[in-house]
């Protein structure tokens, strides 16, 4: 397996991008035209995972959070079959998710190796939106701190004329 990487334009000169996209066929610059109204279907739908699908264990309440989830074997079930089913054979989860839908601010992408299902990765990437909403909507002033009182003391006990109930103390006991 290769260790991906990221490289960002001008990083590395003509030759080795050109190698780059001659030994990895379909990488490379590429545009792919997609309309409004089908970039609108694909977010609302993206929405739904986290409201109703999928991902709904990870929904937040007012916040625009659209994602997909994603579950990848670690191996074939034939092979599978012949395991132990040990915790290597766990699946692979994911989840890649964004807020705003429309025209995100962030985008988070969690993998967790052998996470189960890629609604344990949601939940993880729901931790990260809302920090970052509620940072983000703090520092806008678009969002108050609320001063939480204390805890109230505890009250006394209120004594009953119940009896309290026996203790065995037989032998044996210490």
């Amino acid at each position: 397996m290769h260790r991906p990487h990221v490289v960002m334009p001008g990083q590395i000169d003509k030759e080795m991008e050109s190698a780059i996209v001659d030994t990895y066929p379909g990488s490379g610059e590429k545009t792919i035209p997609l309309t409004a109204e089908n970039w609108q279907t694909i977010t609302d739908g993206m929405a739904a995972v986290t409201t109703t699908g999928t991902a709904a264990p990870a929904h937040l309440e007012g916040i625009d959070f659209a994602g997909k989830t994603g579950t990848a074997q670690v191996m074939g079930h034939e092979a599978l079959a012949k395991t132990g089913k040990g915790h290597n054979t766990i699946p692979n989860a994911w989840f890649v998710g964004m807020v705003p839908r429309r025209n995100p601010d962030i985008v988070v992408a969690v993998l967790w190796e052998h996470g189960n299902w890629g609604n344990n990765s949601a939940k993880l990437a729901s931790q990260i939106i809302n920090a970052f909403v509620t940072k983000q909507r703090t520092r806008d002033g678009n969002l108050k701190i609320a001063e939480t009182p204390a805890p109230a003391k505890p009250e006394t006990p209120v004594k009953t004329d119940t009896p309290a109930p026996a203790t065995d103390r037989g032998a044996g006991t210490l």
